[in-house]
């Protein structure tokens, strides 16, 4: 419990949140319903029994998605996240997105 409560009290970082528990947790547990599905109808039981099996993952995805949703939103911009993630890469646009965040910088958008 204490893994729900401490995502929907915004108290993990939006990298963890995103790169972790959404793209890695998320996946797999996804990939473990759709393959418990893919198995039930090869064993031809009812649409009663495979379609729910493939459906509980939603409501983690829900979940996980409104917890990154609003780590984001406590983020001063959006294009600010694109940009620390480029430069993170070490991508090409790291000058431009550098640039785009002086030129926000200067215009008060950043605090």
């Amino acid at each position: 419990m204490k893994f729900f409560a401490d995502r929907w009290a915004d108290q993990i970082p939006l990298e963890r949140l995103f790169w972790r528990d959404m793209l890695l947790i998320g996946t797999t547990f996804n990939l473990a319903c759709l393959a418990a599905a893919i198995s039930l109808v090869a064993l031809d039981f009812s649409a009663w029994i495979y379609v729910p099996t493939f459906l509980v993952a939603l409501p983690f995805n829900l979940f996980i998605w409104q917890c990154v949703w609003s780590a984001a939103a406590r983020r001063d911009t959006g294009q600010r996240l694109l940009c620390v993630r480029f430069q993170s890469y070490g991508c090409s646009a790291s000058s431009f997105c550098r640039h785009l965040t002086d030129q926000q910088r200067y215009a008060g958008l950043f605090n």
